[in-house]
């Protein structure tokens, strides 16, 4: 398959010259430019990052040091332009290091863990592309109308078009984090995606789940002990989100992951009464996504349910099994 001469066709765009189209690599829904894996890396919880997967590493360079995907917004930096042009130059470059990267943190802050872990990994695949392209750092960022477009297009029947949506707002963040300009036009953007969706392979969708039913919760806790201490908190916790209408919120990606000042805790469980004066459980969520700016966290309400999984039975139930203290998990 040929390979996109990313220089030759640049530079005839800046000559006004007409760019031979016909001399370009060929795209179609099953036949992609580069070879991109099928799935994701994945989620990382420890402070050291795993390699590379097959297919998806980039060209060793200062520039893009190798650290988890949550963390290349921030420690990816962009060519720094040493010829004067202010168009590859950072606004605030003439401040102190350190007040950069002081600024530079603040905004990183605005997104969340796994916001950023998903923004990277667009990021990742955006240098591969440019470095199977032969694409130079300075053309990268700010990255023109046309190579997002062609990365875009080379993409095309290997991912979902919300995965590359996802992907290009994450290259689209990766330049507002460091101050560079952003030239692709919305419009074209929305038409290019909803393109990506009339062209992607069943095989790049994930099917959609069954729903958790009633049926379900039981099943499962016909299958664990009320009595077993870890079998007791598993199902509290999915008899609660089944009746909370939350997940994530009440779940922690692993042990070592739990922060009390962001992860529900035995302290943020309270009783309340409704306007019908029923007894109703409310748990204190001290950080969600919508609500990390105010500080203030959110509140869910769950109240007695007929059958055999009633989130307030398991809840008392756990408490007599798990001696809970009011700084841990709720579910330990």
């Amino acid at each position: 398959m040929k390979r996109l001469d990313w220089t030759g066709l640049r530079n005839t765009i800046h000559n006004n010259e007409t760019p031979e189209w016909s001399a370009l690599p060929k795209s179609h829904s099953h036949s992609p430019r580069f070879v991109l894996p099928p799935t994701l890396p994945p989620a990382q919880s420890s402070s050291n990052p795993l390699p590379y997967c097959p297919g998806l590493t980039p060209s060793l360079s200062p520039l893009h040091p190798h650290c988890l995907a949550k963390d290349h917004l921030l420690h990816w930096k962009p060519f720094e332009s040493t010829d004067g042009n202010p168009s590859h130059a950072h606004p605030i470059l003439s401040e102190a290091e350190a007040d950069f990267e002081w600024i530079l943190s603040i905004i990183d802050a605005s997104w969340g863990s796994n916001t950023k872990a998903s923004y990277g990994t667009g990021l990742l695949v955006f240098h591969v592309f440019c470095n199977s392209c032969n694409v130079p750092e300075i053309d990268r960022c700010p990255v023109s109308q046309l190579l997002l477009l062609l990365f875009i297009s080379t993409c095309t029947g290997t991912y979902s078009s919300n995965t590359l949506a996802n992907y290009i707002t994450g290259v689209h963040a990766w330049h507002m984090l460091h101050g560079r300009p952003w030239l692709l036009n919305s419009d074209t953007l929305k038409a290019t995606i909803e393109g990506v969706a009339c062209l992607a392979l069943p095989s790049a969708k994930h099917p959609q789940c069954d729903p958790f039913t009633l049926d379900i919760i039981t099943l499962f806790k016909s299958q664990l002990s009320p009595d077993d201490p870890l079998e007791a908190a598993v199902f509290t916790c999915i008899a609660v989100c089944f009746w909370g209408i939350v997940v994530g919120e009440f779940t922690v990606p692993s042990i070592n992951a739990f922060n009390p000042a962001k992860h529900i805790t035995c302290a943020g469980l309270s009783q309340v009464t409704d306007w019908n004066s029923l007894l109703v459980f409310k748990f204190h969520l001290p950080w969600t996504k919508t609500s990390r700016a105010s500080g203030n966290g959110e509140s869910v309400q769950c109240a007695q349910q007929n059958g055999p999984t009633d989130p307030i039975a398991m809840l008392k139930n756990h408490f007599c099994i798990n001696a809970v203290a009011p700084n841990e998990h709720l579910f330990s």
